[in-house]
């Protein structure tokens, strides 16, 4: 073999390393996604009405699940969490986006929507409270107890996401199974 040919060669094995070394890993998250503002404050206010108190954990998965939501109906996670960019109660929406997002909201909401940190819950675009759930259905306030929104969203196709280290009792996420 000439020498040349295993310069080629040698010029297309470095080509195809840097090209491995280039190829994108799935399982990294993208940073350099910016998000929008108003997709930000939204996320932000429905974290800090819905689990401003809560550990990072269930914050960022209440915001993916927000994001993934978003995405499957097509819609801005602004529109989609504070319709016509107004904030208030849950009452037919998403979420709550009733109380105002503080900086530790704002943080996590810009954490998810970047693409900082990756989507704990695998794809799931529900989230509920079960015993929260039974209390509020106790109390007459809703009109399925825990079992029945489990039911209710088993019977869409939908299978439950459970975190470690996060109480199932406690909170639970939802996607397409």
């Amino acid at each position: 073999m000439r020498w040349y040919w295993w310069l080629v060669l040698g010029v297309v094995g470095v080509g195809l390393i840097i090209g491995i070394k280039m190829t994108p890993n799935p399982n990294v998250p993208n940073m350099s996604t910016i998000p929008d503002d108003d997709d930000v404050e939204a996320m932000a206010r429905m974290i800090a009405s819905e689990n401003p108190r809560d550990p990072a954990i269930i914050q960022q998965a209440i915001g993916w699940t927000a994001r993934n939501y978003a995405a499957l109906k097509g819609k801005t996670v602004a529109n989609l969490l504070m319709p016509g960019g107004i904030p208030g109660q849950q009452a037919g929406r998403y979420a709550s986006t009733a109380d105002p997002a503080t900086d530790a909201t704002r943080s996590v909401a810009f954490d998810v929507l970047s693409g900082k940190v990756s989507d704990p819950t695998g794809g799931a675009i529900q989230f509920d409270a079960p015993n929260t759930q039974d209390k509020l259905y106790a109390a007459g306030k809703v009109r399925l107890d825990a079992a029945g929104v489990a039911a209710s969203r088993e019977s869409e196709g939908k299978e439950v996401v459970y975190l470690p280290g996060v109480d199932p009792n406690y909170m639970r996420w939802w996607r397409y199974a």
